[in-house]
Parts: C-alpha cells; sequence; structure tokens
C-alpha cells in the first residue's frame, strides 16, 4: 500500500512539475493552447517570433472578430497602416469593402482617374451593367457604327441572327453581296444539309453544275456515299473498270 501511495505521489509532482514549466515558458500577453501543447496569443495581440506584441489599432479602425488583426470602421479603407476616409466622386457610392478605394461608379457611369462619368448612350441602344467597354449596345436590329446604332437592313429571304445584328439567308437561298438569291437546283439532286446549297442524288455524281449517272461497270456497285463506285468482293479497280484479283 505504501509502495502505491509513493507511485501516485510522484506521478502527481510529475504533472505539477511539467505544468509549471509550460506555464513559466510561455511568454507575457499569451495563454496555453486549447489544442494540444504551446501557446497562443491573448486577444488583441499577435504573435511576433517568440513574444506576443499588442496589435496597433489606427484610428478609425477596431479589432476583428478574432481579436488577431484589425479593421477599419464603416466609410473607411485600409491602406498600409491606417484607415482613410473614403471620398466618393460624384456619380458614385460607397461599397462597403475593406480595401481597394471604398467606392464604385453608380449604374450609368463609369471610373476613370478616379472619377465617375456619364455613359453616353446613343438612340437605339441600352446601358450594360460593365465596368470596362462602352457601358452600352446596340438594340436588336442595330450593329454598332463607331459611336452609333444603325439598323440592319435584312433584305428579303432573310432573316436577323440571334445577335441582332446581322442577318443570314432562309433555307434554299444563298447570300450574294447584300441580297438572298434562291439556290438554283439541278435535276437528279437535292437541296443539302445546310439549305444553302445540294447533293446529286444517290446513283449521280456532281459533275460541273449538273448531276451525271454513275453508270457502274461490270462487277461493280455504288458505295456507301451513293455518289460512287466500288469493285465487287473478289475483283479490284483498273481505270474505268473491274478485274478479277490475282
Amino acid at each position: 500500500m505504501r509502495a502505491l501511495f509513493t507511485a501516485w505521489f510522484t506521478w502527481f509532482a510529475l504533472i505539477c512539475a511539467a505544468q509549471a514549466q509550460n506555464t513559466a515558458a510561455i511568454p507575457a500577453n499569451s495563454v496555453t493552447s486549447r489544442y494540444g501543447d504551446g501557446w497562443q496569443c491573448m486577444r488583441g495581440h499577435e504573435r511576433v517570433d517568440k513574444v506576443c506584441n499588442p496589435i496597433q489599432v489606427p484610428e478609425h479602425g477596431f479589432l476583428n472578430f478574432s481579436g488577431d488583426n484589425w479593421e477599419c470602421q464603416r466609410n473607411y479603407v485600409r491602406k498600409g497602416q491606417a484607415c482613410l476616409a473614403v471620398r466618393v466622386p460624384a456619380g458614385g457610392h460607397a461599397d462597403d469593402t475593406a480595401y481597394g478605394e471604398g467606392w464604385r461608379c453608380d449604374r450609368g457611369f463609369q471610373e476613370h482617374d478616379g472619377a465617375c462619368i456619364k455613359v453616353i448612350v446613343p438612340a437605339n441602344a441600352y446601358l450594360v451593367s460593365s465596368v470596362y467597354g462602352r457601358g452600352w449596345e446596340c438594340g436588336r436590329g442595330f450593329r454598332r457604327v463607331d459611336a452609333r446604332c444603325v439598323a440592319v437592313e435584312v433584305p428579303a429571304h432573310a432573316f436577323l441572327r440571334d445577335s441582332g445584328d446581322s442577318w443570314e439567308c432562309e433555307r434554299g437561298f444563298v447570300t450574294t453581296g447584300q441580297r438572298c438569291e434562291a439556290v438554283s437546283i439541278p435535276a437528279n439532286a437535292f437541296l443539302n444539309s445546310r439549305g444553302s446549297g445540294w447533293e446529286c442524288e444517290r446513283g449521280f455524281r456532281e459533275a460541273g453544275r449538273q448531276c451525271a449517272p454513275l453508270n457502274p461497270p461490270a462487277h461493280a456497285l455504288i458505295d456507301d456515299s451513293g455518289n460512287a463506285w466500288r469493285c465487287d468482293v473478289g475483283f479490284r479497280k483498273h481505270e474505268q473498270g473491274c478485274i478479277v484479283e490475282r
């Protein structure tokens, strides 16, 4: 029993000595870390090497939620180690950001050299929310020419593209200059998938602006394309005919 008590007392003494050593080892303005061994600075202090220095909060600043840094008050922005008042130009408003200039231009204005310049929107155009560029786009059916919006002249048998600033011909018509002309389809042909040209029917091939019959030779058949021929199995192509393979 005496040996057990001696062992327990020795263990307790070692624990107390270790805690005392840890307490003595931590610097001023710090506390023992809640997570494992070590220490952390108290609120309002920052760690620099092995010491905790007081955080110097400038005028119009305050400690952040964690207490290990500082932020500027509303309508002030951080510049280096100071908080400077936000100076909002005409046509702008404060945006409550902690960094940057602390303001942005109102809708219809764009920033230029620290000022907010009004966007001049021409006729048949509308404002766009863009920090860069012109700040406006032409309405559907108009295209931009310098600083103006000019009406798109859509010819007969054409329609406006999805972009709204150009046109294309309807199916069955092809662009010729500034107009749309009907696709001229020869005999034994049909309108292609794009709708702006033609293809020969199966068993015919293009010859100039016409579709000529294939006329496969003996021991030949029309291939998968439908516009050419190939030799049957056991035969090979020679000039314009099919001969037995050797």
